[in-house]
């Protein structure tokens, strides 16, 4: 949903679409290149659409990277591709300011992306697994994210030093921080909910 709630905007397998709410009909289009679009998110400004590629399938011969769109929103001719994972991308998000976006990827690795010039900025490694969600907190300091290896881990943005961690008890399937960035609600395979407090997370030395 952008901002303005005026549109959702949503994956689909050849990219990305958004519904305008007042009308009840398609507004926009997008289309990704290869592979099919798993994830998609909205600058803070609604000017820019983003999505996250992931595999279509594993027939020989196919891209199986990951790669993140950028297209203008009223353009369909995309505007940046970054070619971002060694896999399909799972999670994605914009710092608050819009100039930074971070992904990650069933490879395992969440990675910063200066979204002008595209160029890296940090990657976060260190999960055994599929990374399955990830969220910024408000004062974009901090990435954290959950992985199918059964932990949370915060991240240090800027220098992607893994600061505290939270192991569980079976994969971590989404993730959520709270508005004012204090608590982190998460779901697992098990079908729980946990609710974390981001102060109580196991520090790194």
């Amino acid at each position: 949903l952008t901002l303005d709630g005026r549109y959702v905007v949503c994956p689909q397998r050849t990219g990305a679409m958004a519904w305008d709410l007042a009308r009840h009909q398609l507004r926009y289009q997008w289309s990704v290149l290869s592979g099919a679009a798993r994830v998609v998110c909205v600058t803070p400004d609604g000017r820019r659409v983003l999505a996250g590629t992931t595999r279509l399938g594993i027939e020989s011969g196919e891209d199986q990277q990951g790669y993140v769109y950028v297209w203008e929103f009223d353009n369909p001719k995309a505007l940046r591709i970054i070619r971002a994972h060694s896999d399909g991308i799972s999670a994605l998000a914009v710092t608050p300011s819009g100039d930074l976006i971070v992904s990650a990827s069933t490879d395992g690795t969440a990675r910063v992306w200066h979204l002008e010039s595209g160029a890296e900025r940090a990657v976060f490694s260190g999960h055994s697994g599929s990374i399955e969600a990830l969220s910024i907190t408000p004062d974009a300091e901090h990435v954290i994210t959950g992985s199918r290896d059964g932990t949370i881990q915060m991240w240090e943005l800027e220098s992607g030093r893994r600061v505290a961690g939270f192991s569980g008890e079976a994969p971590i399937t989404d993730l959520e921080l709270s508005f004012d960035g204090m608590s982190i609600v998460a779901g697992d395979s098990a079908g729980r909910v946990l609710i974390l407090q981001v102060s109580g997370m196991r520090r790194e030395s």
